[in-house]
C-alpha cells in the first residue's frame, strides 16, 4: 500500500496544482472519485492484468462510461498517460492523495476515534473540539466502538495514529517483554 501511495503521489500533486491554477478542484475531485470507483471494481481489476489491451482502448472505454464528465481533453491526456505507463491501478490512491491535499488546503482533517463504548453527543463534541484546537483545522471525526479494547481510546489521523487503549498498552508491554 505504501509503495502504491508513493507511486501515486506525483500524479496527485500534479493534478492538484493544475486544478488550483485552473480553479477546477471540485470537478477534478468528482472525476477522480468516479475513476477510483471504476478501477476498484473486481472485473476491471482482472482486466487490468491483461497486457494485450491497448492503452488507447482503455482510455476510450473509461471515457465512454460517463462521457459528460470524462470526455474533457485534459482528463483524456491524464488517462492516456496512466494507461501508457500501466498505472491505471493507481487511481484510487491518486484520488485519496488528491482529496487529502484538498482538505488540507481548506484546513480540514479526517480522524477516526475508536473506544470500547459508544460516545454520547457531549463527549463526541468535546473530543472533536479538542482535535480542532490541537490540529488547528476543521475536524471530520468518525467515532467507532470496539469492545475488545477494554478501555482507553485509539485515534487515527491522516498519516498517523495514537493508541492509548488498554489493548494497545498490553500489546506494547508484551512486545517489550518478549525482547528482553
Amino acid at each position: 500500500m505504501i509503495v502504491l501511495r508513493t507511486q501515486a503521489r506525483p500524479y496527485a500533486n500534479a493534478l492538484f496544482e493544475l486544478s488550483l491554477e485552473e480553479e477546477t478542484i471540485e470537478s477534478w475531485h468528482r472525476v477522480l472519485s468516479l475513476l477510483a470507483t471504476v478501477i476498484q471494481n473486481e472485473d476491471v481489476q482482472e482486466m487490468l492484468r491483461v497486457r494485450s489491451i491497448d492503452s488507447k482502448e482503455w482510455v476510450t472505454w473509461i471515457q465512454s462510461l460517463k462521457p459528460e464528465l470524462l470526455n474533457h481533453p485534459t482528463v483524456g491526456n491524464f488517462l492516456s498517460l496512466l494507461a501508457e505507463k500501466r498505472r491505471l491501478h493507481l487511481l484510487p490512491q491518486i484520488h485519496a492523495l488528491f482529496e487529502e491535499q484538498w482538505r488540507k488546503s481548506k484546513h480540514e482533517q479526517r480522524f477516526s476515534v475508536t473506544s470500547p463504548t459508544k460516545w454520547d453527543k457531549a463527549q463526541a463534541k468535546t473530543f472533536s473540539d479538542f482535535l480542532e484546537k490541537r490540529f488547528d483545522c476543521q475536524a471530520e471525526v468518525v467515532f467507532k466502538t470496539d469492545p475488545a479494547m477494554l478501555g482507553g481510546v485509539a485515534v487515527e489521523g491522516e498519516g498517523w495514529s495514537l493508541d492509548c487503549s488498554v489493548k494497545g498498552w498490553l500489546a506494547q508491554l508484551r512486545a517489550e517483554l518478549s525482547t528482553t
